[in-house]
């Protein structure tokens, strides 16, 4: 059987007379339209879509939805770069974690550099440097992975069913990681 993906129903009142109902669908991009323009019969269909299937709340929630107050929000992978420019991280909880490590690592790596003195060369600085880019990157590939795996579980079934990792171990991945190991390793053969 497909999966069915997320369906959200969120209070945005203190006594919950309004609430914001929130699906994800996958949806072809159609470069001749913008998303704005979708039409509301449109969007009113992919909030029904499945609904048959889910319990009587999802039914009756998706059953008047007033035309005026239905929006769509693109939702976009953030694609790997080779190099990134900015702290900038994918979107979701990972953004508080890598930003911390970018600084507090990048600190640490610079503040251990500083102390060698005279013998701290441009090639020693531009060696760790690379190798602190490269554990970045791994670090947001993880991020990424993460919200793709999440991704998977709140979308309905495609034709082809991905494989579904362990959460578990992907959170104990990213949570785990020591960064003073992770000092030493930006600055070995330095």
């Amino acid at each position: 059987m497909p999966r069915l993906g997320g369906f959200v129903v969120a209070p945005q009142t203190h006594n919950g007379d309004e609430v914001m109902i929130t699906v994800q669908r996958p949806v072809r991009e159609n470069p001749e339209t913008r998303w704005a323009d979708t039409p509301k019969d449109h969007l009113r269909s992919l909030f029904r879509q499945n609904s048959e299937r889910f319990p009587s709340i999802v039914r009756n929630a998706v059953r008047d939805i007033p035309s005026d107050q239905l929006h769509i929000w693109p939702f976009y992978q953030v694609p790997r770069l080779e190099r990134w420019t900015s702290a900038k991280t994918p979107g979701g909880f990972g953004r508080v974690t890598v930003a911390f490590e970018d600084v507090y690592l990048f600190g640490r790596v610079l503040g251990r550099l500083l102390a060698l003195g005279d013998s701290a060369t441009n090639e020693k600085l531009q060696r760790a440097l690379y190798q602190w880019q490269s554990f970045r990157q791994a670090r947001v590939d993880q991020v990424l992975e993460i919200n793709r795996q999440m991704d998977l579980r709140r979308m309905p079934g495609v034709e082809k069913e991905e494989e579904l990792k362990d959460m578990g171990v992907m959170y104990e991945r990213l949570f785990s990681v020591d960064l003073e190991k992770e000092v030493e390793g930006c600055l070995e053969g330095v």
